[in-house]
């Protein structure tokens, strides 16, 4: 899934992030424990800037083949579901400790300190200001609204990798 229309701001970043960990909470109990169906969904989202910002979204499974439509089914209701009511709280306060923490950690290395000192440079995003208090400020309707532009854009492409066949 891909959209335009999305300002490239340190808040979207942040919240593309916090949408790719709250879909991952959200698949992972609907669809690995409740229907067994895969050992995993994994989902990433990136806001990138290109000649214009972009919004990335990739969620992909393994799967009986008998069991991907119903799945696939659920990936949507889930998307459609947040549209509707927003995140629930428990998923956006989980995905928010999350980041922190991985913020924190990866900060003390010199990769990420020279990422963000890049970042600061082409686009002003203060990470060491400002990334804590901007992923404590983003609230779940934001979430919602950003999930619900992207996923109205409709540029969507399924691929099924089914295997050969002797």
């Amino acid at each position: 899934m891909s959209g335009y229309d999305i300002d490239y701001t340190l808040d979207n970043v942040i919240m593309a992030e916090l949408m790719e960990k709250i879909l991952d909470t959200r698949y992972l109990e609907a669809i690995r424990e409740k229907e067994g169906g895969t050992y995993g969904v994994s989902v990433w989202c990136f806001l990138a800037k290109y000649n214009e910002p972009h919004l990335w979204m990739d969620i992909s499974f393994d799967t009986d083949p008998d069991k991907q439509n119903h799945l696939l089914d659920i990936i949507y209701d889930e998307i459609e579901k947040i549209i509707k009511e927003g995140p629930l709280e428990s998923d956006l306060a989980k995905a928010k400790e999350i980041m922190i923490k991985d913020y924190e950690r990866e900060s003390r290395y010199n990769f990420t300190m020279m990422s963000h000192l890049q970042d600061y440079y082409k686009n002003g995003f203060n990470y060491g200001k400002d990334y804590i208090n901007t992923v404590n400020s983003i609230t779940g309707e934001e979430i919602r609204l950003m999930l619900k532009k992207l996923y109205e854009q409709r540029n969507i492409i399924e691929a099924v990798l089914m295997p050969a066949r002797n």
